[in-house]
């Protein structure tokens, strides 16, 4: 059987870094307008149900990786806290999943996006 207690309290712990990751990083900042803005366009653009899914997995695939970039560079920021070699490496890393989740997610955008711009 779930606790709905525990449940509620976990789901209270996600919002409460969802909040803290936005207030405290700018990147997310720009993921999140980005990702408006492409939600709008697909609305005007009326996407099929595929094409909104494809979208809408993209774009959480890159504030997840951004959070999760967030998270893993401030746990190795505190853990070790002078430069070191290892830690520029998993920061850098970490760096470029995010690059290329960001790539990918705006080759998608444009594989769904071109069929519904009007030259």
């Amino acid at each position: 059987m779930i606790d709905s207690k525990r449940l509620i309290r976990s789901i209270g712990y996600a919002l409460i870094g969802i909040k803290d990751v936005i207030k405290r990083e700018n990147t997310i900042r720009v993921h999140l307008v980005i990702a408006v803005l492409v939600l709008i366009a697909g609305i005007i653009a009326h996407l099929n149900r595929y094409e909104a899914i494809a979208i809408t997995f993209s774009i959480g695939f890159v504030l997840v990786l951004e959070m999760t970039n967030t998270a893993i560079e401030k746990l190795v920021d505190h853990l070790h806290p002078h430069h070191h070699s290892e830690v520029a490496f998993v920061k850098d890393v970490l760096a470029g999943s995010v690059m290329i989740a960001s790539i990918t997610t705006a080759i998608v955008g444009i594989i769904v996006f071109y069929p519904h711009l009007k030259f």
